[in-house]
C-alpha cells in the first residue's frame, strides 16, 4: 500500500503543477526544509557514521525521501504516502501542509 500512496503522491504533484499558481513558491519552501534538515545533519559530529545517519534519516521521513541526491519529488512523495496512511510524522504533516495552502 506504500507503494500507492507514494505514486498517489506523484500524481498529486502533477496535478499541482498545472492548477496552484504558488506551486513553485511552495516548491522552493519545501527544498529549504530539507536542505535544514541536511545543514543539521551534516553540522553533527557523527555525520561520519552511516549508520548515524541513516537512524536520522528514519526519524524524520525515509531514507529514500530524505535522500540526499533525490529530487524534491520523492520526498513530496513519500511524505504524501505517510500523510494519507493517517500517520504522518511532523516533517511529512508540514510538507503537505505548505502543499495544501490556499
Amino acid at each position: 500500500m506504500h507503494a500507492f500512496r507514494h505514486e498517489l503522491g506523484h500524481a498529486w504533484q502533477q496535478q499541482l503543477k498545472t492548477s496552484d499558481p504558488q506551486f513553485d513558491e511552495k516548491i522552493e519552501r519545501i527544498k529549504n526544509k530539507k536542505a535544514e534538515f541536511w545543514e543539521r545533519l551534516t553540522s553533527s559530529p557523527n555525520y561520519d557514521k552511516l549508520d548515524i545517519i541513516n537512524a536520522e534519516q528514519k526519524k524524520i521521513l525515509s531514507i529514500y525521501g530524505l535522500d540526499r541526491e533525490y529530487d524534491i519529488d520523492e520526498l513530496i512523495s513519500e511524505c504524501a504516502a505517510e500523510y494519507v496512511n493517517g500517520k504522518p510524522r511532523d516533517f511529512a504533516r508540514e510538507v503537505i501542509e505548505i502543499l495544501k495552502e490556499k
